[in-house]
């Protein structure tokens, strides 16, 4: 069976290798549901930390992506197998969660977060290039994908109740017991790594893979993709670092508990365990240029939601427009950026866009939100939800336009892998 082209295999040509890796989607995605929904109201409500100091820490994030991704994915495009590679970075991180859950002190946090910063872009580049490596045809990567959106509904609502266990007051500082849960899983994470298929580097002629990627800079798709990237990565903090704290806040926001909002937050996942299995036909029947689109062009109906501020069911069921962002935008870019890569430096390339989206573009978004937050917060407590989310919506809004106007249909070239152009 291993050896033919199943229905159920979703591309990959066996069965068995489909279900290993995605079963390497969902644990990588359970890892990042263990912090990132509770991240910032952990730091403000358990830790103190003020509006800049959360900006920091926020900040850092990018500042790793612009270092780890290029070289982390030339040590998988021409040094050692990636497989090998993702094993080593989970279990450096495995580290830094532990460092980050014991942390006391602003200083001890910091440098925590900024490592695990460091490896958790590297550690989702490497599982896209072990996927794609054994995919006969990357369109089919949502079939894949789709179990990290299970992973992540899994383990918010595991955590969800466990928080639930103790008072209201007291959610915040429990959710150090997260934190311990997702070292305990990057450390499963790193072994498992090492049984994964046998992804070796690539025999390219020039040895610094990272190099022969700059090619794609020439490309007008791939500078388009870079912007849209980059669109995408300043929205992002705007709602993962404020919609937790938009929903807790008693003041002119939903005024929730803490578990309810980690819950509450699965919505945005919802929507993608029935997207990911459709992504091929998607590509097929749309194209990669209108399912891009549509992936960015969610963001702003999705803020224009919370600048609403209720009614509770609209701001909360505009989440699910959240898998409309991953599935269309998210995903899809990791396809297109495989499908316009040559073979042998698909890790860099993948690097490459991380560095326009989640370096570049994270940085800008990180340092913006902690500003807007503050400039909105009233002298008598609490803030302007109106006007912070306003900020979001606008130039998502542009950006979504702006993409639309530069990306053109691609059409195969020399060294790439298929045709994405719809049938």
């Amino acid at each position: 069976m291993t050896g033919r082209l199943l229905p159920f295999d979703f591309g990959t040509g066996s069965l068995a290798i489909y279900l290993r890796l995605s079963a390497m989607a969902f644990i990588d995605a359970a890892i990042l549901a263990c912090v990132v929904p509770l991240l910032a109201i952990y730091m403000r409500h358990a830790h103190g930390f003020s509006a800049r100091e959360m900006s920091t820490i926020y900040a850092v994030g990018p500042f790793a992506a612009l270092l780890a991704p290029l070289l982390v994915g030339q040590l998988a495009d021409r040094l050692f197998s990636a497989q090998k590679v993702l094993a080593a970075v989970n279990l450096l991180r495995t580290g830094a969660l532990f460092a980050g859950a014991s942390a006391d002190s602003y200083g001890e946090f910091l440098i925590a977060m900024t490592l695990v910063f460091l490896l958790q872009v590297p550690s989702l580049t490497l599982c896209s290039a072990v996927s794609f490596h054994h995919l006969k045809d990357a369109r089919h990567f949502g079939g894949l994908r789709v179990w990290g959106s299970f992973g992540w509904i899994v383990i918010v609502w595991l955590c969800s109740l466990y928080l639930e266990r103790f008072p209201a007051a007291e959610q915040a500082r429990q959710v150090r017991g997260c934190f311990y849960l997702a070292a305990a899983l990057s450390l499963v994470h790193a072994i498992y790594a090492l049984t994964l298929p046998e992804t070796p580097p690539a025999k390219g002629k020039n040895p610094f893979a990272v190099i022969d990627a700059l090619y794609l800079l020439k490309s007008r798709n791939f500078l388009a993709l870079s912007l849209g990237g980059f669109v995408m990565s300043v929205a992002v903090p705007f709602y993962f670092v404020l919609q937790g704290l938009f929903m807790v806040d008693a003041n002119g926001g939903l005024g929730i508990s803490i578990a309810q909002a980690n819950r509450a937050s699965t919505l945005a996942q919802s929507l993608e365990l029935f997207l990911f299995p459709a992504l091929a036909l998607l590509f097929r029947k749309l194209g990669t240029r209108w399912v891009l689109f549509l992936g960015l062009a969610a963001w702003p109906v999705r803020f224009a939601a919370f600048m609403l501020k209720g009614p509770a069911w609209l701001v909360i069921g505009a989440q699910a427009l959240h898998g409309v962002n991953v599935v269309f935008w998210a995903a899809s870019a990791a396809v297109v950026v495989d499908l316009l890569a040559k073979g042998d430096v698909r890790a860099s390339a993948q690097g490459l866009y991380a560095i326009a989206s989640s370096g570049i573009g994270a940085l800008v978004g990180q340092l913006a939100v902690g500003q807007v937050y503050e400039l909105y917060e009233h002298p008598e407590g609490g803030h302007d939800w109106t006007s912070i989310f306003a900020v979001p919506f606008l130039f998502t809004s542009l950006g979504a336009l702006l993409f639309l106007s530069l990306y053109r249909e691609p059409t195969p070239v020399e060294g790439t892998r298929v045709e994405v152009s719809p049938a």
